[in-house]
């Protein structure tokens, strides 16, 4: 007798009972850690609940969920009930890039949630999405999977990483880009890998920097140079698409494209100096050094509402940024850190140093440093080393 021959449609459609029981491991493994990643907000409600504070325009009122959206939460939660608004003379809206607070508005929508809960929403299921996605990258890029749980730990108790609970940008942000790091290692098409960059773009400006990591991996595909070029090109422009629909957006309603640059004038605590001046203090480091001088324009005590370290962010800020840089060295001596990474890791410290070290006096610094994903990689690596 002979058996029914199978449809070899069905057989390729069917998952493996070893792929589905991989992917529920990993969605468990993912809820595990998002449940430890919470745990530094019970600092939240202390803080909360403990410590008196002075009412600020970008604060909320007291409350544990409201004290997640402070500062650009604030800014965000606004953007989602009112839309953007944008004034050549004054603080304006504009200068907030749409990506999150549109998730935000979506959700808002889908849910009826205040803004601020919405926006919250966002940033935890990221969070979660990242917790599944990140041991992904890590199995692929590291077969071995020796340093995986220590990445992990890292990225879980890393102070800075506390904003990927807030009503702020960083879990969406880190999140594409490890899909960008993952699509590029698993050689996904060149058109997906590039629209996901140019999503970044539309949440931070920063983000132009994983256009270059589309770049990169297209000169090093096969062809011709012309040919790489080219495509280097067109996918690079692709990989910025989010920015440029801002842009479109803001000439459309502002009659200014670079509506968000001419704002940033406004946002800044710093005397204005020429752009050679400005160049010449960030050569010399001034903008890190000077928050540890009492005599300064720039030092820490000035911008907090209280003068305790333990409290304030500000003293903090220039000491993560230069813990990340050092973790960057540090992987890029010992090779740990792809080209790719290093890349990545070097324009997502130079780029917010360069354009708002100095005039912001180093502030959001440390927060913009917990966002460069390589760094917790290293950081991985060095616990690894650690005795048990």
């Amino acid at each position: 007798m002979h058996s029914a021959p199978c449809d070899p449609t069905t057989e390729v459609m069917r998952p493996t009972p070893a792929v589905a029981t991989r992917a529920i491991y990993r969605l468990l493994a993912g809820l595990c850690w998002y449940y430890l990643s919470l745990m530094p907000l019970i600092g939240i409600a202390f803080s909360g609940a403990v410590i008196q504070r002075k009412p600020h325009p970008h604060s909320n009122p007291p409350g544990f969920f409201s004290s997640m959206a402070n500062w650009d939460g604030v800014c965000y939660a606004r953007i989602v009930n009112t839309g953007y608004f944008y004034d050549p003379g004054k603080h304006s809206s504009i200068a907030f890039f749409p990506g999150f607070p549109l998730l935000g508005r979506m959700v808002q929508i889908i849910t009826g949630l205040d803004a601020v809960m919405a926006l919250l929403l966002v940033s935890h299921a990221c969070s979660l999405l990242l917790f599944v996605t990140v041991p992904i990258y890590l199995e692929d890029r590291d077969k071995s999977g020796e340093w995986g749980d220590n990445i992990i730990l890292a990225l879980l108790f890393w102070p800075m990483t506390i904003f990927f609970r807030f009503a702020y940008t960083e879990s969406l942000f880190v999140l594409l880009m490890v899909l960008v790091l993952m699509g590029n290692r698993r050689q996904w098409p060149l058109v997906l890998v590039a629209v996901i960059a140019g999503c970044a773009t539309g949440v931070r400006s920063v983000g132009v920097v994983l256009a270059l990591l589309v770049a990169w991996r297209c000169m090093n595909e096969p062809g011709s140079i012309a040919l790489r070029v080219v495509r280097a090109v067109g996918y690079g422009c692709l990989s910025v698409w989010g920015l440029l629909a801002f842009m479109a957006f803001q000439w459309k309603y502002f009659a200014d494209p670079f509506a968000f640059c001419r704002t940033q004038t406004h946002w800044t605590v710093m005397p204005k100096l020429s752009l050679w001046q400005t160049l010449q203090t960030q050569v010399l480091l001034e903008p890190i050094w000077s928050v540890y001088v009492p005599s300064h324009p720039a030092f820490w005590a000035r911008f907090e509402w209280q003068p305790n370290i333990l409290v304030g962010l500000q003293f903090w800020n220039p000491l993560f940024l230069m813990a990340s840089a050092a973790f960057v060295v540090i992987g890029i001596r010992r090779r740990w850190l792809t080209t790719e990474e290093v890349l990545l890791s070097v324009g997502l410290l130079l780029i917010p140093y360069l354009l708002q070290g100095y005039r912001m006096a180093m502030m959001g610094q440390g927060r913009f440093a917990g966002a460069v994903f390589p760094c917790y990689i290293v950081m991985g690596r060095m616990l690894g080393q650690l005795p048990p």
